[in-house]
């Protein structure tokens, strides 16, 4: 009697197994869907990225954008219902740019003004244009980054007044300028002037036509950073021009 019966342990076992089945089933099929993917081309393609961008930098200073805004654009290989946002390093949004909106296949071109949905300015970092392709199932993060940096570099005297050569530390990787000015001169005009580079933490000055060696000149030292973030000018007191 009740030999068409199954036991519950029988029971429990062809569930699990159905289950494991199902499970490795949507397992693989994730897989292959993953997979074809990586060999689909991708839809988004030549992004042009802003590398270094300033929010707050003077416009008219050497690498600075006079608009504040750090440009952003791709190509759209096909056409798609497009939103695009920034976002930080840890992918959360910092700022919706534009979208939901249908796009032709082509140029697609936005801005980023460095501050966040609330209107402040968004800290220092990295930042990438995140593009969601609501109608082809797809969201690609670009990979370059947008580098956000309000911080200007400080630029600190080092060699005593009237030192050469003039040596100096600055904070952050940056250009640094050295213009010098006849001091003391009394002909037509401006004062003769003359710009050196800083390497290395020394000014390395270079013969000046108009600045005679020995000449008693009033330099001044200032670095601007790749976001064209300016530093404060620094004076170097009771100098003569170098022989070199």
């Amino acid at each position: 009697m009740g030999g068409d019966l199954q036991s519950p342990p029988m029971v429990s076992t062809r569930t699990a197994t159905v289950l494991v089945g199902v499970l490795i089933a949507a397992a693989a099929a994730a897989f292959l869907r993953a997979e074809h993917l990586k060999l689909e081309r991708s839809p988004v393609a030549r992004p042009e990225i802003r590398k270094f961008f300033s929010a707050t930098c003077t416009a008219g200073t050497r690498h600075c954008n006079p608009a504040h805004r750090a440009a952003l654009s791709f190509m759209l290989r096909r056409p798609a219902t497009v939103s695009l946002a920034v976002v930080d390093g840890d992918g959360h949004v910092v700022r919706e740019l534009a979208g939901p909106e249908a796009r032709p296949r082509g140029v697609v071109s936005t801005s980023w003004d460095g501050r966040t949905a609330s209107g402040r300015l968004a800290p220092d970092g990295d930042y990438h244009l995140r593009v969601d392709l609501r109608s082809l199932g797809r969201t690609i993060t670009i990979p370059d980054p947008v580098v956000l940096d309000d911080t200007p570099p400080v630029l600190t005297l080092k060699s005593p007044a009237g030192a050469v050569p003039v040596r100096y530390a600055v904070s952050e990787r940056a250009r640094v300028w050295a213009v010098a000015r006849f001091a003391g001169y009394t002909g037509a005009g401006d004062p003769p002037r003359a710009a050196f580079r800083g390497r290395n933490g020394v000014v390395h000055f270079k013969p000046a036509r108009k600045i005679p060696p020995g000449t008693p000149i009033s330099l001044v030292l200032f670095a601007l950073d790749a976001a064209g973030n300016s530093s404060a000018i620094v004076p170097v007191p009771g100098l003569r021009m170098p022989a070199r």
